[in-house]
């Protein structure tokens, strides 16, 4: 988690934190009340690192990370398209 990042807003610089969850940067007077609620209902997904709701994991990885045989060389790839 990185500290003492600057944003700017009307001229005037933010201090925020960047998330160990979703990665983005947070308002430093929001950051606990987020890092909580960010850990408590998302994870990153370890195989392509998107962020993904906890009760869309498991239909994320069937979606995503299934592998399904080509039809022509039968070679298995990942369902997901990028």
């Amino acid at each position: 988690m990185q500290d003492n990042q600057v944003l700017q807003e009307g001229g005037a610089p933010i201090e925020t934190k960047k998330c160990g969850t979703c990665e983005q940067l947070i308002d430093a007077s929001k950051f606990r009340i987020h890092e909580i609620g960010c850990a408590r209902n998302n994870y990153k997904c370890p195989t392509c690192g998107d962020i993904v709701a906890k009760a869309e994991r498991e239909e994320h990885e069937a979606e995503a990370h299934t592998k399904v045989p080509c039809k022509f060389c039968k070679v298995d790839f990942e369902k997901r398209s990028h």
